[in-house]
């Protein structure tokens, strides 16, 4: 069994054609008056997948217009074993964009490049995972590729998407108030150092609803934790505490 991966000059050689006719069959080509037989198109797809060819990608992208490759930008981290809506949304991506013939790399900066830096590939699309502020994406502004922005800002060249966290907030106000509730209070991270845009969504929806509904919005006495002291083992107890002093 070959185990290797085969070049694409063994492919032309075993199939007795020239290594355009392979590149251009592995790569679907019908550009100009390109044309293959479909016995020798089989034979070139056989051969390569007996012999494991893969393209040598930078090549790959000196020698054609477009590269069917979108970067994912933003993802700092990947030895975690947590997986929340970001990696969700970013694997429908992948599945859509393989339907309609792309692949996507996702791209992890060393620290000393910026996480919305351009790639050092080329590519024909850049997916922005929740970017901050306008300034990240100054570079991919200045370029000309196509970006959008998933779950964060945008800037004038670029598209977003954002989840519908302002329709969740309504409709899980309308939940508590549909079970009969009337005094209901909101409780976000109260560290505004660093928030995400969604944080600034789902809080202003709740003042807005709970208005539209007449609901007495509660104001929690929140504790005063030390310098760098984290949130998220005060949570859970902080929040069953305030359950059990609002239903005193």
């Amino acid at each position: 069994m070959h185990k290797g991966t085969g070049s694409l000059l063994e492919v032309a050689r075993r199939c007795d054609v020239s290594q355009s006719t392979v590149s251009r069959v592995l790569n679907n080509s019908t550009h100009g008056r390109f044309s293959v037989s479909p016995e020798v198109r089989a034979k070139i797809l056989g051969v390569a997948a007996a012999l494991n060819y893969r393209p040598n990608m930078a090549a790959r992208n000196l020698t054609i217009s477009k590269t069917h490759l979108v970067a994912v930008l933003g993802l700092s981290e990947f030895w975690s074993d947590h997986v929340g809506p970001i990696e969700e949304a970013v694997g429908a991506v992948a599945k859509s964009l393989d339907v309609a013939g792309y692949e996507i790399c996702i791209q992890i900066m060393s620290p000393r490049h910026g996480a919305f830096d351009l790639p050092p590939l080329r590519v024909d699309g850049i997916l922005a995972i929740a970017p901050q502020s306008p300034a990240v994406l100054e570079p991919l502004e200045q370029s000309r590729i196509p970006y959008v922005s998933m779950d964060g800002v945008v800037g004038p060249r670029g598209a977003q998407v954002l989840p519908g966290d302002a329709d969740g907030t309504q409709k899980a106000l309308q939940h508590l108030f549909d079970l009969g509730h009337r005094r209901i209070a909101y409780f976000d991270n109260p560290d505004t150092t660093d928030m995400h845009l969604s944080v600034f969504v789902r809080r202003e929806a709740f003042h807005k609803y709970s208005r539209e509904l007449g609901v007495e919005s509660s104001n929690l006495s929140l504790p005063r934790l030390a310098s760098g002291q984290p949130w998220a083992p005060i949570y859970e107890p902080f929040l069953r505490q305030a359950v059990i002093e609002g239903e005193a």
